[in-house]
Order: C-alpha cells, then structure tokens, then sequence
C-alpha cells in the first residue's frame, strides 16, 4: 500500500503564474513581463515545464503597453537543491536552479517602420526560492539571465542584430501543484 502510494505522487503537475521585470540588456531599466508554466514533476528534485513570457515595451515609449511586446517560448529544468516537490513542509524555504531556453519571438519594432524582426533562440538560467504557503500553493521569486542570440538582419537598409543579448529578469510567481 505505502509503495503504490508513492508511485501515485510521481510525475504530478504543477502550474505557475506570475510578473516581474526583464529587461533587455539593462537589468536596471524595468519591463513589465508576466510568466506562466505548465509542468510535470519527475522526482523529488527535478521538474519540467514549460514556459510563456510576456515582455513588455517599456512604457517610455509612450507605445501601447504591449503593442510591440516580445514573447519568450521555452522549456525549463528546475533543480532542486534539496527535498522539494514532495515536502509539503508549510513556511520551510526552498532552493532551486533553473536552466532553459527556446525562441525569443520579437515581431514588429516601432523604430523601423513597424517591420518584423528575426526571432531568436535563447538560453537562460535563474536561481529560485520557493516558499509554502499551504499544502498545494506557494510563491516563487526567481533572478534570472536569458541570453538571446540576435540574428543579423537588414531592414530598410539598415543593419541590426548580430549580437547576444542579455535579459535580466526578477519575478514572483504563485506556483500550484495539484
């Protein structure tokens, strides 16, 4: 009875939903960006999902916010440095390491004429603190470093891109596990 159990609590699921900062290249200049995640946890430290970012253009702009926001698709590892997943230990912190990446979808730019850019693959890896508030729900703060590979590209004559692009990210996020 115990072992089949503990094979029941295998590979449950695990959604987060969140808003933070990530700002290209600056990590001072602030982006509003919200994250999701849908996942499935594999052991009791090792989970994957996978996740949507919403980065936002900066408000300055004074552009519609979110008219030329950028996505980031992509696959995560979450590691946790102890006993994680199935410690439902309530207000006990958490640590983990988080390794992704996947395509940065930039659409259009307001700069050149409201022409597409090229999207781009992308790497990242964050620290988190996980924090229980109840069996089921707890908060996630992540710092983070998504490096962007900018393809080069000309648009009107002009040549951009070509370069790696660092995405610093700060984010609190309400992680579920059903």
């Amino acid at each position: 009875m115990p072992v089949r159990a503990l094979t029941a609590q295998d590979h449950r699921g695990l959604l987060e939903l969140g808003a933070g900062s990530l700002g290209p290249d600056d990590p001072l200049q602030a982006f509003l960006s919200f994250r999701g995640s849908a996942g499935w946890i594999l052991r009791h430290r090792n989970a994957l999902a996978i996740d949507y970012t919403r980065q936002t253009k900066s408000r300055s702009t004074s552009e519609d916010l979110g008219k030329y926001a950028r996505q980031f698709l992509g696959l995560a590892w979450h590691h946790a440095f102890q006993e994680a997943f199935y410690d439902d230990e309530i207000h006990r912190q958490q640590y983990f390491l988080k390794l992704g990446g996947g395509l940065l979808v930039r659409g259009a730019t307001p700069s050149l004429g409201s022409a597409d850019l090229a999207n781009a693959p992308f790497v990242g890896a964050a620290l988190a603190i996980r924090y229980p508030l109840a069996s089921h729900i707890a908060a996630v703060g992540e710092i983070e470093d998504d490096m962007a590979f900018i393809p080069r590209q000309t648009i009107n004559t002009t040549k951009i891109g070509g370069e790696l692009q660092h995405n610093f990210g700060l984010f609190i996020l309400v992680q579920w596990r059903p």
